[in-house]
């Protein structure tokens, strides 16, 4: 698992509350696994520090055979819910606006070559 420093953290989540209020997000497990399934080119998946185990060896094993990016930000799912604008917490979401997806991709892009 890549830790994303703070400063990358952050803009990660400011794209998934972008799509979240564009209506462009996948939000829980089982709606972001759908989203992989459908369109795992245009798809950033985001996954909650603290979602159990079998959950994030789910999202990991999907994103990986279907080549989707996963990003495991510092982020617990009651804050990832908070962004989210969801009262109960939420382990996992997926941005399907394909071009908030895009940017998240370019910014863990320029994480790993640095």
């Amino acid at each position: 698992m890549k830790i994303m420093p703070d400063n990358k953290d952050r803009k990660l989540l400011s794209y998934v509350g972008f799509a979240a209020r564009s209506r462009g997000v996948a939000i829980g497990t089982e709606q972001t696994l759908i989203a992989v399934r459908k369109n795992p080119e245009g798809v950033a998946v985001t996954v909650a520090k603290d979602a159990s185990d079998r959950t994030k060896k789910q999202l990991r094993d999907k994103c990986s055979f279907y080549k989707a990016a996963l990003f495991e930000p510092d982020v617990t799912s009651e804050e990832l819910a908070k962004i989210l604008g969801k009262l109960s917490v939420v382990s996992a979401a997926a941005i399907t606006d394909k071009n908030l997806a895009k940017a998240a991709k370019a910014l863990f892009s320029d994480n790993e070559e640095q």
